[in-house]
């Protein structure tokens, strides 16, 4: 099972949120493993369409794991400084809290972010 879907709108954000509640319901996940992988798939989605406008989320279930990968891409203008965006508290946009990429990363058994500056992130 693998589900592609692009994020350049509000309402696409909620299309992935709702599209990882589906896919881990299904999944038999707990409803807390729900309630943090909508978390972290609302707080990503957000971020890629604040900070690069558009990219995409693949979603598919991982047999070896029994659980589901999360692949997020952009093509847009990647982290500068990954090591302080991943603090909370960190901000570089105004109506910010700066919560949300650690918040991301602690709703997740397993989380890595590759970045290239210019180039964009995965």
């Amino acid at each position: 099972m693998i589900k592609k879907l692009i994020i350049d709108t509000e309402a696409s954000i909620t299309a992935a949120v709702d599209t990882s509640i589906s896919f881990a319901s299904t999944l038999g996940f707990s409803k807390l493993d729900v309630n943090l992988i909508a978390t972290s798939v609302s707080e990503i989605s957000t971020n890629i369409f604040k900070y690069a406008e558009s990219g995409w989320l693949t979603i598919k279930h991982n047999n070896s794991k029994n659980g589901i990968d999360f692949i997020f891409e952009d093509k847009g203008p990647g982290i500068m400084n990954l090591a302080e965006c991943l603090k909370d508290g960190f901000t570089t946009h105004v109506s910010s809290l700066g919560l949300g990429l650690g918040a991301a990363k602690r709703g997740m058994n397993s989380f890595s972010i590759d970045t290239d500056v210019g180039k964009g992130t995965k």
